[in-house]
């Protein structure tokens, strides 16, 4: 599967407090304690032992094997003592040799003629032949203890001649450790998911697991271990803190263990989701760690978990039109009045009786004022004075009309006073 996300993957190890960091491995390898090769003659022994040790499965650096005994008589053997002066714990590798069928078991400490299964650290797998002319197997080995290797006939009385050796090497830790995403892309309202694995390939078991896992949190996100998960797993904590853990701590050489956490998802989910990890594993004297992370996108949200759409507007820097309007420059018209200047033409009538042929002169009295007057029959032509006064009230309208008003008042005052000044003439009988 392909990923979205970069793996990283680190491990550092101690042995005895050194340490050497390698990809995926940590050991540190002092030079190889190689012991023999260890010889003899079952037939020249004087002991003998209380049967033989049956196995199922030869031993390894791992587990010993549970053994058990064949009542085989008391076949003869020679035993052979050794420590592991190397500082730190080891694997033994036995390799054998011999003239005839024998055994050859390990035991930590001491060996028990009476029984051969007590202090049992291990053997090759047994047959009916008993171990065969050949073959070898592993054991573990703690820094500072001594071992035994028993060499034994299959058959009392069989002796024969024997050689083996013993080699000491470091036992080796080897740590992985992976996460997938279930699928990169998740639609919203599907399951989502990621697969951990957590991988021992080396000799020594991890019996030390420190698990750094928070698992992503988001709406609608609830995480817990699928079916599938191994023993060992689990979740802690609440949404949206939640975290993967690994309480099991023993994690067996050769093994993997896997956890399988999934969410269900929502409308509301959608965004991405990173799962990234840290791991710090102890084996006997021997540390490693490693991290690796993916990450999975929820998509096809609805609208209400994306930014909301806004109606298009208009652009900022154009006004909204109006209605056009009429200039506000241009007062409204009004009717036209009469020039407030010129007051209206009247007519004079004769004030004196006159025989036919006489004349009749007007006369004005003394410091009156009189508008002028035209004789009867004519009619009085003026120019209307130029109207300087603007019309933009109906004030305005007002205020010439009583302008014409005091105009007229003033031309009958004077008529009248000139009529009753005027000189009377009496016409002779």
């Amino acid at each position: 599967m392909q990923h979205t996300s970069t793996h990283r993957r680190r491990v550092a190890g101690v042995i005895a407090g050194i340490a050497m960091a390698a990809i995926l491995l940590v050991e540190v390898v002092p030079a190889a304690l190689a012991l023999g090769p260890f010889t003899g003659d079952l037939a020249a022994s004087a002991t003998t032992q209380n049967g033989t040790v049956t196995l199922a499965a030869s031993s390894t650096c791992v587990t010993a094997g549970s053994p058990g005994t064949a009542a085989s008589g008391m076949p003869k053997f020679t035993s052979f003592t050794f420590a592991n002066d190397t500082g730190a714990d080891s694997c033994a590798t036995v390799a054998y040799t011999a003239a005839t069928n024998v055994m050859v078991a390990a035991y930590t400490g001491s060996f028990d003629p009476s029984n051969p299964t007590v202090n049992f650290a291990g053997a090759p797998a047994t047959s009916g032949s008993c171990g065969g002319t050949s073959g070898g197997f592993t054991f573990r080995v703690n820094a500072g203890q001594s071992y035994v290797i028993v060499v034994s006939e299959c058959t009392p009385g069989s002796g024969g001649t024997f050689s083996f050796t013993v080699a000491l090497a470091p036992r080796t830790l080897t740590i992985d450790a992976n996460v997938t995403a279930d699928a990169t892309t998740v639609p919203a309202g599907s399951q989502g998911g990621f697969t951990i694995n957590l991988i021992n390939g080396g000799e020594i078991a991890f019996e030390s697991v420190v698990w750094t896992d928070a698992l992503p949190g988001g709406p609608g996100i609830d995480w817990t271990l699928a079916s599938d998960s191994s023993a060992g797993w689990a979740i802690t904590g609440t949404a949206p803190n939640q975290s993967l853990t690994f309480p099991g701590d023993f994690v067996a050489p050769s093994t993997t263990t896997t956890a399988h956490v999934v969410t269900n998802t929502t409308t509301a989910s959608c965004g991405t989701y990173t799962n990234a990890f840290d791991v710090t594993v102890m084996g006997e004297l021997t540390q490693g760690s490693a991290s690796d992370s993916d990450s999975f996108v929820v998509t096809a949200c609805d609208a209400s978990s994306e930014p909301p759409s806004l109606p298009p507007s208009a652009p900022a820097s154009e006004p909204p039109s109006l209605p056009p309007s009429a200039p506000a420059s241009v007062a409204p018209s009004l009717p036209p009045s009469a020039p407030a200047s010129v007051a209206p033409s009247m007519e004079s009538s004769p004030l004196t009786s006159h025989s036919p042929g006489d004349s009749a002169t007007a006369g004005t009295s003394a410091g009156a004022t009189v508008a002028p007057t035209a004789a009867v029959g004519d009619t009085q032509a003026s120019a209307p004075a130029t109207d300087t006064a603007t019309p933009t009230t109906m004030g305005g309208d007002r205020s010439a009309a009583v302008t014409v008003l005091i105009a007229l008042a003033v031309s009958c005052a004077a008529v009248i006073v000139g009529t009753a000044s005027r000189p009377q003439t009496r016409r002779r009988e």
